[in-house]
């Protein structure tokens, strides 16, 4: 024994000088001699997240050790964002305890296992005890496309942590930007595909999920979203223009004419156009009452090849030159390449007109320059025919619609405007009125009649009665009717003091019904046959003086 032993304390020697020697090279500690240095190790993640830790050995033992937790979207946890008391412990003492055992295999902490097994798995990680092993994807929050269509685009959300998919968020967009969700859109199928997709990849590790049935269309989007943010296809090229839904109109032409153009743009891309043409009177072009060749091809095919070109500069269509500058026109001002110089509108001074009643009507006069908006009259009348002014009606929220409407359509060149609040009976009847002066309505039809309040009576009855009628004119349209009975010895009869049912009948449906016919020409109400027909006299005496 004494011969052999300077032949051990030389292999102990020369182990000591490989062992420091090793020290100084190896990135990892080796699982059996510890070398001093810092090291890192991670568990495998998974869609719940993983576990980090940094150890030290110093002097060839465990000195310390950081751990920290992350979730499945790459968010630490930490004692601020995460108050589940089993994981603060297991986060303060596993630390401890690997420190006094000198090994990464200690007790789990109850209540938080899932935890206490990542941590211990990234520390024999770090230690060199087992190999890591990473996934095959790109770490990072990646975004992906689908082609977007008229009908929308689909993108998600991708966070890849140590090479494996840990989240998947889906949003699907429609065709004008707004998002599906649960709330706004309840077709099952599609339900069932935005829960089950995202997590089909994440337990596939893969783009290449099974489709939802009758989501189809949600599914292969999504497969192409999730490719093109796994980098395992090319990426959608995002186009120049602004996302949204772009109305523009060209300049009017020789004849009059315009063309307005809508045009959709998403992911930068137009992925929709249309447009209609109008004719001087402000009729709308179209298949059914438009049929020369040449224009049926124009609004056939010139919305597409915009789309296939990505650009409003596509070719005219033979014998259709006049429509296809206009349309093109409008297609590059919708999408802000050309600036809109010049107004929509008919050059001319326009009348307008709402629809008169009891309480009156409104008109307007509104002047146009060089297709532009440049001036508009306002004026209300009463019941009476007399015109408001505020010298005579002082309601405060009528003085602010008498001032602010026409300014407010000069403004905007158009007859869209806000209603003022109190003032809705003459804001409405304004937005029509300017709406038929600019075209954008049928013009309101003048009746025959000479406007006024005109009175007449009927002949006597057999019973020496007769009636008395009331008719109010405005716009040339009968508004208003009303009339009274009058028996031999000349009181008015009235539903107070003549409860006879047909009477009654008469005395409420009568007048109401030469409104609507705009004609004494009425049907009798039975059994009041004789106020009928003096009520009928009565009212084609009145008109008769109209005339």
């Amino acid at each position: 024994m004494q011969q052999k032993l300077p032949n051990v304390i030389l292999i102990l020697l020369l182990s000591a000088v490989i062992i420091a020697g090793c020290a100084t090279g190896e990135a990892e500690p080796d699982a059996q001699d510890l070398v001093d240095g810092t090291y890192e190790g991670a568990s495998d993640a998974s869609p719940r997240g993983y576990a980090w830790s940094q150890v030290v050995i110093s002097g060839g033992e465990i000195t310390a050790i950081e751990l920290k937790e992350f979730r499945g979207d790459g968010s630490e946890k930490t004692p601020d964002n995460y108050d589940y008391e089993p994981w603060a412990e297991a986060v303060e003492q596993i630390p401890q305890a690997m420190i006094e055992a000198q090994s990464a295999d200690v007790d789990a902490v109850a209540g938080a296992t899932s935890s206490s097994a990542l941590f211990s798995q990234a520390v024999r990680r770090a230690l060199g005890e087992e190999e890591d092993l990473v996934g095959p994807f790109t770490d990072g929050v990646h975004e992906g496309f689908s082609d977007p269509g008229p009908r929308g685009y689909l993108a998600v959300n991708v966070v890849v942590q140590r090479g494996t998919i840990t989240n998947v968020q889906m949003s699907e967009f429609r065709g004008d930007g707004s998002e599906k969700t649960p709330d706004n859109y309840d077709y099952e199928p599609w339900l069932q595909a935005a829960e089950d997709l995202p997590q089909a990849a994440l337990e596939a590790q893969s783009a290449n999920v099974d489709t939802v049935a009758d989501a189809t269309s949600t599914s292969n989007q999504f497969r192409q979203a999730m490719a093109r943010a796994l980098g395992e296809e090319p990426a959608v090229e995002f186009g120049p223009y602004e996302d949204g839904i772009h109305v523009a109109r060209s300049d009017l032409s020789g004849r009059g004419g315009y063309v307005e153009a809508e045009v959709t743009v998403l992911l930068g891309r137009i992925v929709a156009v249309s447009f209609e043409e109008y004719q001087p009177d402000g009729e709308a072009k179209t298949p059914d009452n438009y049929d020369f060749e040449p224009w049926l091809q124009a609004y056939e095919e010139l919305p597409g090849a915009v789309v296939d070109a990505q650009s409003a500069d596509v070719d005219a269509i033979a014998d259709a030159t006049s429509t296809s500058n206009m349309f093109r026109q409008a297609v590059r001002r919708a999408l802000g390449e050309e600036e809109e110089l010049a107004g929509h509108f008919t050059d001319g001074v326009h009348e307008g007109f709402s629809d008169p009643g009891p309480r009156g009507y409104l008109s307007v006069e509104v002047v146009v320059e060089g297709g532009t908006i440049t001036d508009v009259q306002m004026m209300e009348f009463r019941g009476d025919g007399s015109q408001k002014t505020p010298e005579n009606y002082d309601f405060e929220p009528w003085l602010q619609a008498a001032e602010e409407l026409p300014g407010a359509v000069v403004d905007a060149q158009s007859a869209d405007v806000d209603a003022i609040a109190g003032a809705t009976s003459t804001s409405n009847m304004f937005l029509l009125a300017m709406a038929r002066a600019l075209g954008e309505e049928p013009a309101f039809e003048h009746g025959p009649y000479k406007d006024g309040t005109y009175e007449a009576r009927s002949d006597e009855s057999e019973r020496g009665g007769y009636v008395e009628a009331e008719v109010t004119v405005l716009l040339g349209r009968i508004v208003a009717v009303s009339f009274e009975e009058y028996q031999a010895d000349g009181e008015a009869k009235t539903p107070d003091n003549y409860d006879f049912e047909p009477w009654l009948q008469a005395y409420e449906e009568l007048p109401g019904a030469v409104v609507d016919a705009q004609s004494a020409d009425v049907d009798a109400i039975a059994d009041a046959t004789s106020t009928s027909n003096m009520f009928r006299q009565a009212v084609e005496r009145a008109l008769d003086d109209a005339s």
